[in-house]
């Protein structure tokens, strides 16, 4: 009889990295994000329940937020080389959210950007979590045996 089965290897074909990283103080710019929202008639509303969204901004756009793009940007580019993606990450824009009490966003995906990436400028303490989900449809059965 064959040895055959005494040797169980491992693959791991799908895999969900999350990355985090601290940006150093940057309350600076609360007042200038609040300025915006203060001049904004835009009334977007695409994942917030409450509180306010901007419309989508790129680079460039906002002089007082490039430095914190950059730095945001020479992360996700680190992230692209951890994963071995040789190319430069394509600028998805970004937006600005403020919530307050009770106000949060909802599920959502970013269906064309391989990473996304949040920064929180404040968030008092008991705040609420952050949540990310995987959609995966596979999840569901790998769970089958354990329910």
């Amino acid at each position: 009889m064959s040895n055959a089965l005494n040797s169980l290897n491992e693959v791991v074909p799908f895999q969900t990295k999350f990355y985090w990283a601290s940006l150093g103080d940057q309350s600076h710019l609360i007042p200038v994000i609040r300025k915006l929202r203060d001049t904004d008639v835009s009334e977007v509303v695409i994942s917030n329940r409450g509180g306010w969204q901007s419309p989508p901004y790129n680079r460039g756009q906002l002089a007082e937020l490039d430095p914190l793009y950059d730095m945001v940007y020479e992360y996700v580019c680190k992230a692209y080389a951890e994963f071995g993606i040789n190319k430069q990450p394509k600028d998805g824009g970004y937006w600005i959210n403020i919530n307050k009490k009770y106000d949060y966003n909802i599920s959502h995906n970013h269906p064309t950007a391989f990473f996304a990436a949040v920064v929180y400028l404040k968030s008092p303490s008991n705040s609420g979590s952050f949540v990310m989900e995987r959609p995966d449809p596979l999840d569901d059965f790998m769970r089958v045996d354990q329910r």
